[in-house]
């Protein structure tokens, strides 16, 4: 498929919705009608059994044109377009949880403009378990494990997941937070001018171990 033919297909189905008030763009539609299946498939009733769910990001990248007119997707588009530095590239973010055992997606939404990790992360939460603000969280104690790295459990999802969700979590925390003064005799490793790699004991506040 040439270029412009892939372009201008993009550019079709970007234009639909566009400039209308209060009408989903169509990747919103096609986001939405994704969840909703698998939302009906895959996510348990409350009393069946505990469901372990891994959460994590997908970083698409999205090199876009010099030129306005020649970009598929509008900048009002309201993705949120991010830089991914480790990958030295831009592009959009999708939010994915799965199934831990499986690995089969319960859940995929795409960040909106303005949106941060832990925004979104609470949306997925919502819309898995059928709320809409703290006061009506369901207790999930016993219910939902949750998996993710140390980039999404900040103070303020910690919070969430076990104070309001009463979720079980599961992954490493950053060492700046300060909730969790341990170390496990973690070490680093330097180098010394001959190059012989020599290990160097981080140091940290607080017992090596629990």
């Amino acid at each position: 498929m040439s270029h412009e033919r892939y372009a201008a297909i993009w550019k079709k189905m970007d234009s639909h919705g566009k400039g209308h008030n209060f009408t989903n763009r169509f990747w919103e539609m096609i986001e939405a009608a994704l969840n909703d299946n698998l939302h009906d498939l895959f996510v348990p009733k409350k009393d069946e059994f505990t469901m372990r769910l891994a959460h994590d990001d997908d970083k698409h990248w999205y090199n876009e044109t010099k030129k306005l007119a020649d970009r598929p997707l509008g900048e009002e588009t309201k993705l949120k377009r991010a830089r991914h530095v480790r990958d030295n590239a831009k592009g959009f973010v999708a939010d994915v949880t799965v199934n831990a055992a499986s690995g089969f997606p319960v859940n995929v939404r795409y960040r909106r403009s303005g949106e941060s990790s832990t925004t979104a992360f609470r949306e997925v939460m919502k819309f898995l378990f059928k709320f809409a603000d703290d006061s009506s969280a369901p207790n999930l104690s016993g219910k939902v494990e949750i998996a993710a790295d140390r980039g999404y459990w900040n103070i303020d999802t910690l919070v969430f997941c076990v104070g309001r969700l009463g979720a079980g979590v599961v992954g490493t925390i950053k060492r700046g937070m300060k909730w969790f003064p341990f170390t496990w005799g973690e070490k680093k490793q330097s180098s010394t001018q001959r190059g012989v790699k020599t290990q160097q004991y981080v140091q940290a506040e607080g017992q090596p171990q629990i």
